[in-house]
Parts: C-alpha cells; structure tokens; sequence
C-alpha cells in the first residue's frame, strides 16, 4: 500500500516542460502518474497502463536536496544514474511533509525539521569539508 500519495510538478519531455503529475510513493519506488487517484495498489508494471508515467526506485536514490524559489518549493532526487528529478509545489508545508516521507523512506535522518529552509546538500558538503580540513591543519 501507498506511503504518500499527491499531486507534485515535474519537468517532463525533451523540452523539460513543467507538468503536474500524481506521485505516489510506495515501498518499493516512487511512481508518477498522469491521473490522480492511480496506485494506491500497485499491479505488476506490465498492467499499469500508459497513465503510468514513471518511478524512481529506492535503492537507486543516492541523494535528496531542496529549497525554495520564487514561485515553489521544491526538492530533488539523485539517482545511482546521475540523474536528478525536481519537484516542486507551491506549499511550503507540501514540500516539508514529502521531506520527511521521502527521508524515512530512505533511511535518512531529516537534516532538518520540515517545513523550513536548510543549507542545500552542497552547502553541507562544504561545511563538512571545511570542518575536516580544519582539524587537518590544526595543531596537535
């Protein structure tokens, strides 16, 4: 049965055009449907029609980021592949309940609590470097 499941916008197609599309996160993978209400039971993939859009699978996540701009809020996925999915919604508080899904989903801890606007994965990545590079150089 479903984790989660609500409308999130994607960029779809060669041209990256922003569409609305129905997301339900399952154990197994997060599914992206073009109807609202499909896969809250999940078939075989071979039965899920041409309503099925897509998934990303969840061993394959090796990342998750989001932030904030002027128009949505928005989060998104890394994959083993390279590739990165974006998401967005324009409720901040939408955006911070699929955080703290997508991080238990995963396995993560939530480097912050929903609903506010932490440091991106790189802006961490830097901190941490800088932090390691201090106790480097520091004296002994």
């Amino acid at each position: 049965s479903a984790i989660r499941a609500g409308w999130l916008t994607t960029a779809v197609g060669r041209i990256r055009r922003k569409q609305k599309r129905w997301f339900v996160l399952h154990p197994s993978g997060l599914y992206f449907f073009k109807t609202e209400g499909v896969g809250s039971q999940l078939p075989q993939a071979a039965a899920m029609g041409s309503d099925w859009k897509g998934v990303l699978y969840k061993g394959a996540v090796q990342g998750l980021d989001w932030g904030d701009s002027k128009k949505d809020f928005w989060l998104s996925l890394r994959t083993s592949d390279g590739r990165e999915t974006h998401l967005s919604t324009p409720e901040e508080s939408c955006r911070g309940e699929w955080l703290k899904v997508l991080f238990d989903w995963v396995g993560w801890e939530c480097r912050a609590p929903p609903g506010t606007s932490p440091p991106s994965t790189a802006e961490a990545s830097k901190a941490a470097a800088s932090a390691a590079a201090a106790k480097l150089l520091a004296p002994a």
